[in-house]
């Protein structure tokens, strides 16, 4: 099986390495992993996995035993548990930012520091819709270049903030170039998984909130859409409006896949709000 760096989740560790136990030695169970581990609760491990229970750190530091770890995976894996577990968006980060920093030369960890990079901001997204559908030959080449790429942002973006954000475009595949120096959306996905993907988007939907606020002042509201409803529904009521938005979400994408001649990127939260400058004005 594959490395403990490799993994965003320890439950999905743990079912892994029980799995090629099980494989290996057909008598092997779960009473026996969490008896050799010295777990005192033969179920525990069994509901820990499940996600009945959580992982103490204690209980992080006997399997690390059992496993056999080194120093550095045995801090690897507790600090994992730690992120896995974390309550709050702030912990998640500060424990994925420590599992970076024990693994940043692996090539599993630096991968998903670009991706986990790519979701956290705004621009990486804005840049990847914005720069497939510009005449790219009236810019001129190097810094000023850039510079000209970073004012047509709405924010504007540093002009290394620009560059460095299309090569990590570039490098995880998100966008191409051909000969002629067009570039294209490629269709790539990001497999940080669902841990480190979330908490991405997390930061990315805070992000676009705080544009969304600063779009109330900047942005004629002919140039935006901000609304809200406020109301009281059931359970069952609450599931129908998420089905209700993910249909909407499905039907708006379908407009913007078909759409020609565009000349702004926008964001939608259920605000709409322009990211970029207008394209067609002088």
């Amino acid at each position: 099986m594959e490395s403990i760096f490799s993994y965003t989740d320890y439950r999905r560790y743990l079912a892994d390495f029980f799995e090629e136990r099980k494989r290996l030695n057909k008598h092997f169970s779960l009473r026996m992993l969490a008896e050799r581990s010295g777990f005192k609760a033969r179920d525990y491990l069994m509901r820990v996995m499940r996600g009945d229970r959580n992982l103490s750190l204690e209980g992080a530091g006997k399997l690390s035993l059992f496993f056999r770890f080194s120093e550095k995976q045995t801090e690897y894996f507790r600090t994992l548990v730690q992120f896995n577990q974390a309550p709050t968006t702030s912990e998640k980060e500060r424990c994925f930012l420590r599992l970076s920093e024990i693994q940043k030369y692996g090539a599993h960890q630096k991968l998903r520091q670009n991706q986990f990079e790519y979701l956290t901001a705004w621009y990486h997204s804005a840049l990847r819709s914005l720069l497939p559908v510009i005449d790219l030959k009236s810019l001129p080449e190097g810094k000023d270049g850039w510079e000209k790429v970073a004012r047509l942002l709405d924010p504007p973006i540093t002009p290394k903030q620009a560059r460095d954000s299309v090569e990590l475009l570039m490098r995880l595949g998100l966008l191409s170039r051909d000969a002629k120096g067009k570039y294209a959306v490629a269709e790539s996905a990001l497999t940080t998984g669902d841990e480190v993907a979330s908490l991405g988007v997390a930061a990315f939907h805070r992000a676009t909130m705080e544009l969304a606020k600063r779009s109330i002042d900047r942005h004629p509201p002919t140039a935006r859409d901000i609304s809200g409803l406020t109301m009281s529904v059931s359970q069952d009521g609450f599931r129908r409006i998420k089905s209700e938005i993910r249909a909407f979400r499905k039907k708006i994408q379908a407009i913007a896949t078909t759409d020609v001649g565009e000349d702004m990127v926008y964001q939608l939260n259920l605000h709409l709000i322009p990211m970029t400058r207008n394209q067609g004005a002088p």
